[in-house]
């Protein structure tokens, strides 16, 4: 499963600014940082709504890509995921657009001990297993990685409770070596309306979550955009709502059939 505030199309303020895990978002801890929140940390991420939480959940993808000297490009891509009752899942991206990556394909299998991570290449017509230590490499350029592809890995710190803009928010904080991800998570409505990410105390991207709409009775994020700070680009994302369904066909997820690209 969005970065930095937007100025004539792109921020490019952020590139340059220092930020910590200490320093998010212009948060302010508050008095009631002190008192301990009813639920744990985990608990209060469970039950947020994150951008890859559904269990079973097919939709198309449009995403605007904007780079700090004006440039942009567009991308277009399918996003289903299939779950079952133990802790296997399955996450798959098909490209529709551009032309020259139509039909590309990015297939991550997970289990209770093992992630497998796949790449169809039209081109090659070719599947290619992407190894473990590739896994913080971004899928063909549209700002989300193998590894945010699978259920975030780590312990959390104890909550804290922070101010922004008059509204309070549960802060979490994720480790996971010397990797840290920093949720805010609305107070009441469990809502996720930004999560950003440091590796080494160095700003990796920002995620901010612009709309969250309900189908089929449940809370989904629709709509988002993500900053890197390193490549100076923002990346604007948004679901077709006509496209959302609960469940994609079984045979998009086996590696054997990752080329069966019919579109």
């Amino acid at each position: 499963m969005s970065l930095g505030l937007m100025v004539g199309g792109f921020n490019v303020a952020l590139a340059n600014e220092v930020i910590t895990p200490a320093a998010v978002s212009g948060a302010v801890v508050t008095e009631s940082a002190t008192v301990k929140p009813i639920e744990d940390a985990q608990t209060i991420y469970d039950r947020s709504v994150n951008i890859f939480s559904s269990k079973n959940i097919y939709f198309i993808v449009d995403s605007d890509i904007h780079y700090a000297d004006g440039g942009t490009e567009e991308r277009a891509f399918i996003l289903a995921k299939k779950s079952s009752a133990t802790d296997e899942s399955s996450i798959l991206i098909r490209f529709l657009a551009p032309s020259n990556i139509k039909c590309t394909t990015v297939l991550v299998n997970k289990s209770a001990d093992q992630t497998s991570r796949f790449a169809y290449f039209p081109a090659l017509n070719r599947t290619r297993v992407i190894p473990e230590k590739d896994k913080q490499k971004e899928v063909f350029g549209i700002g989300i990685s193998y590894e945010d592809l699978n259920k975030p890995s780590g312990l959390f710190l104890p909550v804290k409770i922070v101010e922004k803009s008059g509204k309070k928010f549960y802060q979490l904080t994720l480790k996971d070596g010397a990797k840290s991800s920093v949720y805010l998570v609305s107070i009441g409505d469990y809502l996720l309306t930004e999560m950003t990410v440091f590796r080494d105390e160095q700003l990796e991207k920002r995620v901010k979550i612009h709309q969250v709409e309900t189908f089929f009775r449940e809370k989904m994020i629709t709509s988002w955009e993500v900053f890197n700070p390193k490549k100076n680009r923002t990346i604007q994302y948004k679901i077709r709502p006509e496209s959302i369904q609960l469940a994609a066909p079984a045979s998009l997820f086996f590696k054997n059939s990752l080329s069966r690209c019919r579109m």
